[in-house]
């Protein structure tokens, strides 16, 4: 599959992939959400997490300054913001604004000094190895090292895209894994990229040609998982001036990139982010409330602003336009729904699923979850054993996932309390939190995993009306 590195021995690997000190969280007591009081009022996310990397990513490859404000205080933020220090690329922060120098040649390149820790980010993880492989200096060796729940996870189809591009690629452990050394290469004009296994893996050839001087195809065989992500990879790469076209074919997707990329020179405000506006809007209307997000509206690029859409399919009252987005009333109705498009919003929209399932009896079905098992963690799975600690039914298939009322009575099936594990994974940490607001004594273990992407989701909530509890 990759060329190994037969000459290489600056840097040791017998540890890469095990060191997960920086992840460890002392978790302190679970915690839960609890019905009560509707859900309601105005609340504006942080800034997206899935822009906040782009644009890191974007800036640090970029010539020029480039000014970032609304960064989001999440982990994997702050694992992107390290990895380009790391880099050699100069940062400063003042007044909530982050000035990154990007580089001073056209053809941006990294120059790592160490192994990069790359935390439990599958974005930067594949994003960095795409940089690594094709924009430093032909021959460099570079090393990444995964923590926590990434050590496991892998990214086959686009170690190898590089290995075909020349890339020399080596793993410790998992194949296609992301504790490995990189050597890079010269980019060819032409990439290849076999059945992607995620939108990361377009995302970040992407950001490695766009960085370059020149015109590249890359040429995308099979079906792009969660396109929209690519579409905003595309849309932040050209706010540097790089250009994106792209077109359908009987393969798969031809996008052609023709770069360098350079600072755009006004200030970059990321929006706020649209996978925890919907969980808020989810969490108001299975609690009876109203709920309105400033700051996100039709214009994002996000497409995770479609939860408004899947509210509606489960009849509740929700609507988007320029600049917000609401939402209200319970469910009234199961529906069956299409995620493949933005699987990220399964584990909110469950809790919709759950809601008309308790209350009426009402059966839905989630389909396009096939990239949800190879997340943090096998979540389709994660969430029909949550149902069902709940006393629901629930049926988990490779690619959906079936929700029913309870199985042979609710007050046989469900002795509260129940603490739900989300095993590291912070959506589902999510997707458990939302179950309690519909039924008494739900707690979840290790709530701090939520810091990967939403730190302070437990006080937001609090904050909108919901009633916490710990255990």
């Amino acid at each position: 599959m990759a060329a190994a590195f037969d000459d290489y021995n600056s840097v040791s690997m017998s540890s890469a992939g095990k060191n997960v000190s920086s992840n460890v969280r002392a978790g302190g007591p679970a915690r839960g959400l609890a019905p009560g009081k509707p859900l309601g009022g105005k609340f504006r996310p942080e800034g997206s997490k899935s822009l906040a990397q782009r644009f890191l990513v974007g800036s640090s490859l970029a010539t020029g300054a480039t000014k970032i404000g609304h960064l989001p205080n999440a982990a994997d933020v702050a694992a992107a913001h390290a990895l380009i220090d790391a880099c050699s690329i100069k940062t400063t922060s003042a007044k909530g604004i982050l000035t990154v120098a990007g580089c001073s040649l056209t053809g941006g390149a990294w120059a790592p000094t160490k192994p990069l820790v790359v935390g439990e980010s599958g974005t930067l993880a594949r994003f960095a190895s795409g940089v690594l492989g094709l924009t430093t200096p032909e021959g460099t060796v570079a090393q990444l090292v995964p923590e926590g729940t990434l050590v496991r996870r892998q990214s086959v189809s686009l170690f190898r895209a590089l290995a075909g591009a020349g890339v020399g690629c080596e793993f410790d452990g998992i194949e296609g894994g992301f504790a490995v050394r990189l050597r890079s290469a010269k980019p060819p004009s032409d990439i290849f990229l076999e059945e992607p296994g995620s939108s990361q893996d377009v995302s970040a050839l992407l950001f490695a040609l766009a960085s370059q001087e020149g015109r590249f195809h890359l040429h995308v065989r099979g079906d792009v998982p969660s396109m929209p992500y690519v579409e905003m990879t595309a849309k932040v790469i050209e706010t540097f001036g790089a250009r994106i076209q792209l077109w359908n074919n009987s393969e798969g997707v031809l996008i052609s990139i023709e770069g360098p990329m350079s600072s755009p020179g006004e200030p970059i405000e990321i929006e706020p982010d649209a996978s925890s506006a919907g969980t808020a809007l989810v969490a108001a209307c299975i609690s009876g409330g109203e709920l309105e997000i400033e700051g996100l509206g039709e214009g994002s690029v996000q497409g995770d602003i479609r939860i408004v859409e899947h509210l509606k399919a489960f009849g509740c009252e929700a609507g988007i336009e320029e600049g917000r987005m609401w939402a209200k009333g319970r469910p009234t109705e199961g529906a069956e729904v299409d995620f493949s498009r933005e699987p990220d919003l399964a584990p909110a929209v469950v809790g919709l699923a759950a809601s008309i399932a308790l209350s009426a009896g009402g059966e839905s079905r989630l389909r396009g979850l096939q990239t949800l098992p190879g997340k943090e963690s096998d979540r389709i799975r994660m969430m029909a054993r949550g149902l069902r600690d709940i006393g629901l039914s629930a049926e988990a298939g490779a690619d959906s996932l079936s929700i029913g009322p309870p199985r042979s009575g609710f007050s046989d099936d469900f002795e509260p309390p129940v603490t739900l594990d989300p095993a590291g994974d912070h959506r589902m940490a999510f997707t458990f939190a939302l179950f309690g607001l519909l039924r008494e004594g739900i707690f979840v273990k290790d709530p701090d995993c939520v810091s990967k992407s939403w730190p302070n989701f437990w006080t937001d909530l609090k904050a909108l009306g919901a009633k916490t509890t710990e255990q």
